[in-house]
């Protein structure tokens, strides 16, 4: 990320599935629902606190939470990402900086534009596990 292929494409999209058993994917259950915001806020906030270097010298990392998440998601993600910068995208745009990332965890459709306006912006955004594939083309 710090140094692209393409400099001006700053798009990472990681997909996969959360849950070691598939079967539980797509079954309805509200516990699996869970299961699956779980494990993808748990590999983004891994993956937030390994892209964010020691001692302030690499990039502010924001955790960027979908406009569609509830509250009790935005909470646990603040929680689990202590020290680190959450940012509810139902309040709108975070105010990052040049060098930094966006990790944006289960983003829905909605959330791919906010996406596309930081990548236009020149910032750098991870998309994990998204659930829609609406205007980020």
């Amino acid at each position: 990320m710090a140094s692209p292929r393409t400099p001006s494409f700053r798009l990472i999209e990681c997909e996969f599935p959360p849950l070691a058993a598939l079967n539980k994917l797509g079954d309805g259950s509200l516990r699996s629902a869970t299961q699956v915001d779980e494990a993808n806020l748990k590999f983004s906030v891994k993956l937030a606190k390994s892209i964010g270097a020691p001692l302030l010298l690499g990039p502010k990392v924001w955790l960027l939470v979908s406009s569609t998440a509830t509250n009790s998601f935005f909470q646990r993600a603040t929680t689990s990402y202590r020290g680190g910068t959450v940012h509810w995208l139902k309040d709108g745009l975070p105010n990052v900086r040049a060098r930094d990332v966006c990790v944006l965890v289960a983003p829905s459709g909605r959330d791919y534009q906010t996406a596309k306006q930081l990548v236009n912006g020149g910032y750098t955004v991870v998309l994990v596990n998204g659930f829609a594939k609406v205007g980020c083309e």
